[in-house]
């Protein structure tokens, strides 16, 4: 019993000295990590009022698009224009049949022509005190109804068929020969035949407010991959899209040689001409990138040790990376050693400024 007493005595002290051996060796490590210099180089955050880009990615559009439709409903008998066609003011485009609708001009005609020799009628025989004040008024509301029928008619038959507003193209035809049509409905899309261009973009709402009308604007299309078109903002749009939340954006394109057509795609480098203070630091800083965040080392002076600092990037540009936030208040930053480096970790400046 003695002897198992013993041994439970031995193999406690023994795990009691084990574990103290390894708590002092885990704090030797730590004493010396925290001993240990990064030496480093730094280099100034510069400020700078910058433009930040913005891109965006639509379509080219014709500069006045207009959806030509029939004010009337009824069949169409003539389709006199196709999707690409070039017309001229004035040519007509497309007509409806006018059987039923001359039948309808012809009703109010008849119609027309009644009461007004019921109201001549009614005004002799109030005349000769034959008819009451309340037959006349009845006759000559009668006409009134008959008048305002006929200009219906006559509307509808002077607007049965479709012209060209201007000189143009037919950028998209919506509707057949033989189809039946109503009031309003599109059959054309009408592109005017003057030089004017658009690209139209959509906008997310941190970047409409950046936006103003006369921005400056480069234009990539890829029907024509080795040329820079120029353009502007010429419009924009005052609530976004109640679908996308997407605020849509119109920039006009400066007159060119090159043919442009309706639906090529284009983007779009938006230079707002508002200018916005933003930080600038050398590339090799940022550590840990991910999307536009990362991290960048700044410089605790009193300890001199290193702060992991996190940042928003904004963009590079050459070997400078743009911080749209986090590094407010801060001049400088690590460059040379970040690799080496953690949160906490003394270091050593071996040189004042990255060459």
């Amino acid at each position: 019993m003695g002897e198992k007493m013993n041994r439970a005595k031995r193999t406690i002290i023994i795990g009691i000295g084990t574990l103290i051996l390894i708590t002092a060796c885990g704090e030797a490590r730590q004493s010396n990590e925290k001993k240990q210099i990064t030496p480093v180089r730094i280099a100034s955050v510069r400020e700078e009022s910058i433009s930040n880009p913005i891109y965006a990615t639509g379509r080219v559009y014709a500069g006045e698009m207009v959806k030509l439709s029939f004010k009337t409903g009824g069949l169409i008998a003539i389709i006199n224009a196709n999707e690409g066609d070039e017309v001229s003011h004035g040519e007509l485009l497309a007509k409806l049949d006018l059987s039923e609708i001359e039948a309808r001009v012809g009703q109010a005609r008849v119609a027309i022509e009644k009461a007004e020799r019921d109201l001549e009628r009614a005004q002799k025989l109030y005349k000769d005190r034959v008819a009451t004040l309340e037959q006349l008024e009845n006759a000559g509301s009668a006409y009134e109804y008959a008048a305002a029928d006929m200009r219906v008619a006559k509307f509808n038959l002077e607007h049965s068929e479709i012209r060209a507003p201007a000189g143009g193209a037919i950028l998209k035809r919506l509707a057949e020969q033989g189809e039946m049509i109503g009031p309003g409905m599109p059959v054309f899309v009408f592109g005017s035949g003057e030089e004017s261009w658009v690209v139209r973009v959509g906008i997310v709402d941190r970047d409409i407010v950046r936006i103003e009308l006369g921005d400056s604007v480069d234009i990539q299309l890829d029907a024509y991959p080795d040329k820079t078109f120029l353009g502007f903002v010429g419009e924009i749009a005052e609530a976004p899209d109640p679908n996308t939340g997407i605020f849509e954006v119109e920039i006009i394109i400066e007159n060119g040689v090159e043919k442009l057509v309706t639906g090529l795609v284009a983007k779009s480098e938006i230079r707002p001409a508002k200018r916005e203070l933003r930080r600038i630091v050398p590339i090799h800083s940022l550590v840990e990138i991910e999307g536009s965040e990362g991290f960048v080392y700044t410089i605790d002076r009193s300890k001199m040790t290193a702060s992991k600092t996190p940042v928003v990037v904004s963009r590079a540009t050459g070997r400078e990376m743009i911080i749209e936030s986090g590094l407010e208040n801060v001049a400088e930053v690590i460059t040379d050693g970040v690799q080496y480096l953690s949160h906490g970790r003394r270091i050593k400046i071996v040189e004042d400024q990255a060459e």
